[in-house]
């Protein structure tokens, strides 16, 4: 289920996995130093803003060196970033 605004750049939704069901937003109109990337557990705040700074720049990196993923264990992410991305 999924609900996309994509004039208000805002996309929300719920995935249901094996022992979970989500409830995710994402909004484009925070500015860049202010973006926050936030997940709760159970109520618990686990902030992923922190610490992971240049993340796609590092992953890069790792894949001109020969020491990226292998696509057998990264495609369960890959097909759920298409389920999300798909109108």
């Amino acid at each position: 289920v999924k609900t996309i605004d994509l004039r208000a750049k805002q996309a929300s939704g719920l995935i249901g996995f094996k022992n979970a069901m989500v409830n995710w937003e994402i909004s484009l109109l925070a500015p860049m130093d202010n973006q926050k990337r936030m997940l709760k557990i159970n109520g618990e705040k686990l902030n992923l803003s922190q610490g992971f700074e240049n993340l796609h720049s590092k992953i890069y990196q790792e894949l001109l060196r020969g020491r990226g993923m292998p696509i057998g264990i990264c495609k369960d992410t890959i097909d759920l970033i298409e389920t999300i991305k798909t109108p």
